[in-house]
């Protein structure tokens, strides 16, 4: 089979037997990994879960929805995805699984699903990207973790250092997910690098909480109770020495994943920038170890034991570097452990409308208190009084009345009678 052959990007609502395809978080040489749903009747549409997934979601709030990770490889992958999956099944078994270890995806016991199906397992078909049928198709479900991965909050930090008691936590429990995978169950990570490592829950905002992580990605896990034929996987950057040719099944051990842990500290103490990512090769066109330069260098203000370990994780010899078990009790005694852990999540994409229409509200209640106040403080006016009338009256001069011939019994009307001397004269008439 070709290896060019891939499975083409699947839309919102596909259905894989139960499972319903959301949207896409990550795609690789390996396949391509969705946000999906177990599919259940009178649910909310697909539509409807787009917007509530670019919420800061919480682990209740995703099994609420049977939110999970739906991992579909590409048809040159499919055995590194059974092999995945062999070993998470292991992982998952009481007494062997770990909280720091990514669990498959476990149907609630309400759901019956078709009689012998394997936990996590799923099977379709699917189309091809040369119109070719893939029948009887594994997809991997996994357990959705909310958090993001620490790859996302290095680049939240711009590449730069993070605060070192965070940088240590954060590899602290890499290291215990490491000790239980090599001591517990006899599996060998070799491909444990920042986007493999997510956080179980979302940072908190503003309020800063400690990060919980999960190391999750098997493809190219090894272990000496199943022998596998796989390729050269793992990314070359975090890639210890000893595996620069091809792996074998003899002499699996377990510091190749020190050896990518210790660069991955490294990262997160002096900055991602202080890694080269250069690729060195010798003369037959094979990758070259480069040490890196000391991490007091990089980091003066960190501690001599901190430095010392990272220094002793990375060191080209696997048998020079410390077990998984010594890697955790020596965190424990650097200074760096007393720090604070905590960090603050990314603001969340609707705080900004929030904090709108808050501002808003905030602006009209004040401007009502601003009215009110000055309506209330405003002097009160003196009670009105009656303003009295004071009527000026005008005394007319002496009017001089002609003899008349007229009769002197009085008209209907009423004409203006000379006034007396000692008497107002009378108002004048209406005409």
């Amino acid at each position: 089979m070709s290896k060019s052959l891939v499975i083409p990007k699947l839309p919102l609502g596909r259905r894989i037997r139960e499972y319903e395809i959301l949207i896409p978080i990550f795609e690789g040489g390996q396949g391509r990994v969705y946000i999906g749903r177990l599919w259940r009747e009178g649910q909310p549409p697909a539509e409807q879960m787009i917007g509530r997934l670019k919420q800061r979601l919480t682990p209740e709030q995703v099994a609420r929805y049977n939110l999970c990770v739906i991992k579909i490889p590409h048809p040159a992958s499919k055995d590194n995805l059974r092999d995945e999956h062999i070993f998470l099944s292991n992982l998952s078994n009481p007494g062997i699984a770990h909280p720091r270890v990514i669990q498959l995806f476990k149907v609630p016991p309400d759901i019956s699903l078709q009689r012998g199906r394997r936990p996590g397992l799923c099977f379709d078909t699917f189309e091809d990207d040369e119109g070719g049928t893939q029948e009887n198709y594994p997809c991997l479900i996994l357990n959705y973790e909310v958090g993001g991965s620490v790859r996302d909050l290095m680049r939240r930090f711009s590449d730069e250092a993070l605060p070192s008691g965070a940088a240590v936590l954060i590899a602290r429990q890499i290291a215990e997910a490491l000790n239980h995978l090599h001591t517990v169950a006899e599996i060998v990570h070799h491909d444990i690098a920042p986007s493999n490592v997510l956080l179980r829950r979302p940072l908190g905002w503003p309020i800063p909480t400690l990060p919980e992580c999960v190391v999750v990605d098997f493809a190219a896990a090894d272990s000496t109770r199943y022998t596998r034929n796989r390729e050269q996987l793992g990314q070359p950057r975090y890639r210890a020495p000893e595996r620069r040719g091809v792996l074998s099944h003899e002499g699996i051990d377990t510091p190749p994943d020190i050896y990518s842990l210790g660069i991955v500290f490294y990262e997160l103490l002096a900055g991602r920038a202080a890694v080269p990512t250069g690729r060195v090769t010798d003369e037959a066109s094979r990758p070259r170890y480069m040490p890196l330069p000391p991490l007091q260098e990089k980091a003066p203000q960190l501690s001599a034991a901190l430095c010392s370990l990272v220094m002793d994780m990375i060191d080209p010899v696997p048998a020079n570097r410390p077990t998984a078990a010594v890697v955790i009790k020596r965190l424990d005694e650097v200074p760096e452990r007393n720090l604070s852990a905590k960090l603050r999540g990314p603001r969340p994409p609707q705080i900004m409308r929030q904090i709108g229409a808050a501002s808003a509200v905030l602006v009209v209640l004040s401007a009502v208190l601003v009215v009110a106040l000055i309506r209330g403080f405003s002097p009160p006016l003196p009670p009105s009084t009656p303003t009295p009338v004071i009527a000026t009256v005008t005394p007319l001069s002496s009017v001089t009345v002609a003899p008349t011939d007229q009769p002197t019994s009085l008209p209907t009307s009423t004409p203006a009678l000379a006034a007396p001397t000692s008497t107002l004269a009378p108002a004048a008439p209406n005409l």
